[in-house]
């Protein structure tokens, strides 16, 4: 069995916010994606789906952006909370292409 990721995949939150610009990756690459940023999570100990639901966030570009960045890199709750908008845009995109 493969473990969940210990470092957040920043490769897969790219794609995750890709997929967000409305520049869809292939399939196959946007599901990797997801479900490394969704492993991290569940390693992480957050919850899933239920926690936050499947309202679509005009700040997901912002969240996602800002794990990405080098230089303003959220600190603290921020991350916890730019990590739980990864998760969620990544479980909208395997519901998306899975269902």
């Amino acid at each position: 069995m493969v473990g969940y990721p210990n470092e957040l995949p920043l490769d897969a939150v790219a794609v995750l916010l890709g997929y967000v610009k409305g520049k869809a990756p292939a399939t196959s690459d946007a599901v990797k994606a997801a479900w490394n940023v969704i492993g991290y999570g569940l390693g992480k100990g957050l919850p899933t789906q239920e926690a936050y639901g499947d309202s679509v966030d005009p700040n997901e570009e912002a969240a996602l952006e800002s794990l990405l960045s080098d230089s303003d890199a959220p600190q603290g709750i921020l991350i916890s909370v730019a990590i739980g908008v990864a998760i969620k845009v990544a479980m909208r995109i395997l519901k998306e292409l899975i269902a």
